[in-house]
């Protein structure tokens, strides 16, 4: 929302009436600039577009930093809802915009995770594992 807003505020468009009483109504904000993305608002998708940007860009700054040769997985709320923005290429494309480290980069497989109880699926290892005994591998 706050891309959004910015956007907005730097003169790049207006909010529609009916994506303002959406979120006056108390809707959630980044689930309703998604929706208006994908319904083909223009401000919502420049909005949704710089968040895949940054979050493409964050990702592959943390797989530099974590040295996560393995792959990344996006997982968590927003990635399944925006998979079609995110497959768009945008993502991959910020992903891999660090012209150092670009060969490692290319190697680095990522992935986002659909399943949306994947959180409680790790959550219940874990407790089984503690309960158990067992050591956590």
């Amino acid at each position: 929302m706050r891309i959004y807003e910015f956007l907005r505020d730097c003169g790049h468009g207006t909010a529609p009436r009916e994506l303002r009483r959406a979120r006056d109504e108390g809707g959630d904000s980044a689930a309703i600039i998604s929706e208006f993305a994908q319904a083909g608002d223009a401000l919502a998708n420049m909005a949704l577009g710089r968040f895949v940007r940054i979050y493409g860009a964050q990702a592959g700054n943390l797989a530099l930093t974590l040295y996560a040769t393995g792959g990344v997985y996006v997982a968590g709320g927003i990635a399944p809802k925006i998979i079609d923005t995110i497959s768009s290429g945008i993502f991959m494309e910020a992903f891999l915009d660090n012209p150092a480290m670009s060969h490692l980069l290319k190697n680095i497989p990522v992935r986002v995770v659909l399943n949306p109880r994947v959180g409680l699926m790790g959550a219940t290892w874990v407790a089984v594992k503690a309960l158990t005994g067992n050591q956590l591998r």
